[in-house]
């Protein structure tokens, strides 16, 4: 993959690229229609399968039941909205309520480094042998950000954690170019970190952003499902 090349180390380290609400059926169309290059290679060398998600199949479940390897009742997240079971008055649950060690917590006890970027439900960021920059859902840049001196490096990026679809609801072209500069701001970052940080697993999660403007603007799914196969529009 390009993203990789020129990051060759001698020891041994794991990349992983999460694709988030992608289905199994569609990449093995895609790569069979030869628009995935990369992602086919990958395939023929290792396997592709399909997978059963988590119960419920929600982003910040299914995405610490990866990385914790524990079911919702063991790690404790069951979605993005829960109830108190004191009073049943609804809250939303974030990283401070899991109740397992992540991967890279576990990797941290044998002194190894882990840079994780876009994860849900890792919000807010907290102290770890590494860096991270949380993902959806984040309220705010600065509590998103383990350690502290990358906030400043991010911002200079124009880093942003996720689509601004309320500020461009009406207005289709506006939350197209949010979608492209959020996805290209998204890849600065992520070889921002590959090229300085001495890691020994990275993790980075692309979300399916273009299921939320079918949601944002229902009467104009058509043009939605023609921009998922379109090139970013050039910019002069």
């Amino acid at each position: 993959m390009k993203l990789l090349r020129g990051h060759r180390s001698a020891k041994p380290r794991v990349f992983v690229l999460g694709l988030d609400g992608t289905p199994h059926s569609y990449l093995k169309a895609e790569a069979s229609a030869g628009r995935l290059p990369n992602l086919a290679a990958l395939f023929e060398e290792g396997s592709f399968v399909p997978m059963r998600s988590s119960l419920p199949s929600v982003s910040g479940t299914a995405w610490m039941t990866v990385f914790t390897g524990r079911d919702p009742g063991a790690h404790g997240i069951f979605g993005f909205m829960d109830c108190k079971p004191e009073s049943h008055d609804y809250y939303f649950p974030n990283y401070d309520h899991v109740r397992a060690p992540a991967l890279w917590d576990l990797l941290a006890g044998a002194g190894k480094r882990s840079v994780v970027l876009n994860v849900p439900g890792t919000y807010p960021a907290r102290p770890m042998q590494g860096c991270m920059v949380a993902g959806f859902v984040a309220p705010q840049l600065e509590r998103a950000v383990y350690p502290p001196a990358l906030l400043p490096r991010l911002r200079a990026l124009g880093y942003r954690i996720d689509l601004d679809t309320a500020a461009a609801r009406d207005a289709f072209d506006l939350l197209e170019e949010d979608l492209f500069t959020t996805f290209a701001k998204r890849r600065e970052a992520v070889r921002m970190l590959l090229a300085d940080d001495d890691w020994d697993l990275f993790v980075a999660v692309g979300r399916r952003a273009s299921a939320r403007p079918v949601l944002a603007l229902p009467r104009r799914t058509g043009r939605v499902r023609r921009l998922a196969g379109r090139k970013p529009p050039r910019r002069h």
